[in-house]
């Protein structure tokens, strides 16, 4: 049996913030801007590629990259170069 797998799309509507579309499909904001090649903040009417979710997690003090992802490479793939508490990152 075929499964057919659609992308989401998102368009932003006035005054919305990466962030704030970030936790709406529970991705983190490097993941869209690296899905959607951003170089500024997103505009009112933009569509954006939503990335196929994954376990989206909160940083807590004392946590490093290689315990979240496996590897320092696998974290920055998935979340950019920085980890700090309470940012949400792919697990």
């Amino acid at each position: 049996m075929l499964k057919v797998l659609q992308k989401k799309y998102h368009k932003v509507l006035a005054g919305q913030t990466l962030r704030q579309i970030s936790a709406v499909f529970c991705v983190s904001e490097y993941a869209l801007v690296r899905e959607n090649r951003l170089t500024a903040e997103v505009r009112a009417g933009q569509i954006l590629k939503i990335p196929d979710g994954g376990n989206l997690y909160t940083a807590q003090a004392g946590d490093d990259k290689i315990t979240l992802c496996g590897s320092v490479r696998a974290y920055e793939e998935k979340n950019g170069s920085y980890l700090y508490p309470g940012k949400k990152v792919f697990l």
